[in-house]
């Protein structure tokens, strides 16, 4: 989790580009991979020169994920996520 926060931390700071990160097929992921996708969207702060942020609020980062429709039900890890970015009521 660590170092792909800091990847993408190192590679949105040096590239004056948007980094994406596109993940597929999210309903074969485990619950590590999805750990990091949590951490990486809601929980990473990264140090800049002036302060301290989130990438989630970055304008230099965009996360897609898909799924295969109803192949999400409410015991899969990444359930979790969509409730946690306000996906699902």
């Amino acid at each position: 989790e660590y170092l792909l926060c800091q990847f993408v931390e190192v590679i949105s700071s040096s590239s004056g580009a948007p980094v994406t990160l596109f993940l597929d097929d999210l309903q074969w992921a485990d619950s590590a991979s999805v750990a990091a996708v949590n951490q990486l969207l809601f929980t990473a702060d990264f140090s800049s020169s002036s302060s301290s942020s989130s990438l989630k609020g970055s304008k230099h980062f965009f996360f897609y994920g898909c799924c295969r429709e109803g192949a999400i039900v409410k015991t899969h890890p990444v359930w979790k996520v969509f409730l946690r970015a306000k996906l699902l009521k």
